[in-house]
């Protein structure tokens, strides 16, 4: 049986997701959880493909981290139309890094939703 590696991340900086966290009111109403796993045997390579990926977009990086704001507002107003070509050129590489040896699960969802 292979062995998977799995990554976990949401939209929410709390440790711990439960009713507080998800109705305290600096809380945004949507929750987005995305997981990405992969075989152990396969980590290397992914984890160079990414580090390769991180190198060229060091300048975008945040405290050390690419984060959501290093795409700004007003570039997705009309989608990809209204992206930079530098912006167009950085989703595309972020998601050739995802191929068949990536697994992906992605959550969306209002927390005001009954």
């Amino acid at each position: 049986m292979a062995e998977y590696h799995f990554y976990y991340d949401e939209t929410e900086h709390s440790r711990v997701i439960n009713l507080q966290t998800v109705i305290a009111e600096n809380y945004y109403d949507g929750f987005v959880t995305a997981v990405v796993g992969w075989k152990a045997q396969d980590e290397p390579e992914i984890e160079n493909r990414f580090r390769c990926f991180r190198e060229k977009y060091s300048t975008r990086m945040i405290d050390g981290e690419i984060k959501s704001r290093t795409i700004k507002q007003e570039q997705l107003e009309r989608g990809f139309a209204s992206l930079s070509k530098g912006t167009a050129a950085f989703v595309k590489d972020f998601l050739d890094l995802f191929d068949d040896k990536t697994l992906v699960y992605i959550s969306a969802f209002s927390k005001w939703s009954t």
